[in-house]
């Protein structure tokens, strides 16, 4: 016989703010399991943080003028990409690398456009 609570147990580690990309564009999201959350959306990680709703929507609004329409991905302007890069520094050396791509595929484009 199970035990009646008043609140739910979660059943999967804390929640985690996370920085993710698909190498075109920036998402800011919340997930209780980053690898599967980064699996189903096609995107790589960049930046994860114990976090939950809150912690999320401050992020979100940090960089609401690079916010594509009301979704949770954003432009990668000059000044998220240099504040992920100060936080991603140290970090897996993976991040490091997806930053340096998405920075460079950014560049290219750029470059295109002008």
């Amino acid at each position: 016989m199970s035990q009646p609570t008043l609140v739910d147990v979660p059943t999967t580690g804390p929640s985690v703010v996370y920085y993710a990309t698909d190498f075109g564009n920036i998402k800011i999201g919340r997930t209780s399991s980053p690898r599967r959350r980064g699996g189903e959306l096609k995107v790589e990680m960049l930046l994860t943080f114990v976090g939950g709703e809150v912690e999320e929507r401050r992020h979100q609004r940090m960089w609401s003028a690079h916010r594509i329409g009301n979704s949770e991905w954003f432009r990668p302007a000059d000044d998220l990409l240099l504040w992920l890069a100060a936080h991603v520094v140290g970090g897996p050396p993976r991040r490091a690398a997806v930053l340096s791509q998405l920075i460079i595929g950014l560049k290219q484009r750029r470059a295109v456009a002008a």
